[in-house]
């Protein structure tokens, strides 16, 4: 805050209703906030009668290729989409997963691997 007041006039800072300051995204909060998106995925995926799994090793896979402390969390959204979303529907659209089937994301390295649970 006090290098808001030294930068701009007192003038200026009268007129503003509040001030926010942000900070960086940390590997947690990107941890958490991928955890919060794959839950959300799974929850759309559970609409459609299949169930999707995502473990923590695969969260940790989704945090580490969509951190940056400079855009946020927008390229973890991307990651997800184009690591997992991508992958689960290329899958369903092949024929792999039938409904009421449990789909089980984990990490393995730098990589997500799908796994199939028949519960027939």
């Amino acid at each position: 805050m006090e290098e808001v007041k030294m930068t701009f006039s007192p003038e200026f800072l009268n007129r503003l209703d509040e001030i926010i300051v942000f900070r960086q995204l940390g590997r947690e909060d990107i941890r958490a906030i991928a955890r919060g998106l794959t839950e959300r995925l799974s929850a759309r995926m559970a609409g459609k009668g299949i169930r999707l799994v995502v473990e923590d090793s695969a969260v940790d896979v989704l945090a580490a290729k969509g951190f940056d402390p400079i855009y946020g969390a927008r390229p973890l959204k991307r990651s997800i989409q184009s690591v997992l979303q991508n992958a689960v529907a290329d899958q369903i659209l092949e024929g792999g997963f039938e409904k009421e089937d449990e789909i089980v994301a984990s990490g393995r390295e730098e990589d997500i691997c799908l796994a199939v649970r028949r519960n027939s």
